[in-house]
């Protein structure tokens, strides 16, 4: 039986519509070079990269400026600075150094952004090398950074002398240009360093004395002329 020309138009009509919508869909959504179905992306393969990258450890790096502080003891200083990456409540500790061995002296937790402030206070007589630490987290390796040095002084009653070509009690005779210092009870050549008014000195102890007035050191004229002073004053020491 032969078709009617008006049903083959819509047979062929609806053959061409389908091969069209078969032909959209492969060029939208091609199937695998292996003829498998098409790689998807999965929910825990995002939250694998995810956490991943949460757990990712960072290096430590600590920046800061170093310094020569140079304190009467007791008076605090502050060590500042910077550790990344960038992270609030990680703890910093500043530690003094003397012949290769360390000690902390104080510590402080990182801000938000980062920075720091270590508020320290040496009671002693020192005479010190200072480093900051951070000694690391899970997220980030530890670091070490010098910061300067530390000195501290203790204020003491000086006067000076000037018999030149008298005997000294460690030996030789004091001369015009003798630099060095009386003192009572210190072992003859142990270096002492002396302040005042922003001047500083470090002389040996050549001499004994003084022996009035309370004062602790007789400065010989070559080393009251280094500092400035003159007469009877309080000066900075060392020891």
């Amino acid at each position: 039986m032969r078709a009617r020309p008006r049903h083959a138009a819509i047979g062929a009509l609806a053959l061409g519509t389908a091969l069209s919508t078969t032909a959209f869909a492969l060029a939208e959504d091609p199937p695998a070079a292996t003829g498998g179905a098409p790689a998807v992306t999965t929910p825990s393969a995002d939250a694998g990269a995810a956490a991943k990258h949460r757990h990712r450890r960072y290096d430590g790096k600590l920046v800061l400026k170093r310094h020569d502080y140079k304190i009467e003891m007791g008076v605090p200083i502050h060590v500042r600075g910077v550790l990344f990456p960038r992270r609030r409540g990680r703890q910093v500790v500043v530690e003094a150094g003397k012949h290769g061995r360390w000690k902390p002296l104080a510590h402080a937790l990182t801000r938000a952004n980062g920075h720091f402030d270590v508020r320290l206070a040496v009671n002693t007589l020192s005479s010190v090398r200072l480093r900051v630490h951070f000694s690391g987290d899970r997220r980030a390796d530890g670091d070490r950074a010098r910061a300067g040095t530390l000195q501290t002084f203790r204020s003491s009653l000086a006067s000076w002398y000037a018999l030149y070509g008298g005997a000294l009690a460690c030996g030789g005779t004091l001369g015009y240009d003798t630099l060095g210092v009386a003192n009572k009870t210190l072992p003859c050549g142990t270096r002492v360093t002396l302040r005042y008014h922003g001047r500083q000195v470090t002389v040996p102890v050549i001499d004994r004395g003084p022996y009035v007035g309370g004062r602790e050191w007789d400065l010989t004229g070559a080393t009251a002329r280094r500092l400035g002073f003159g007469g009877t004053g309080v000066v900075w020491s060392s020891r």
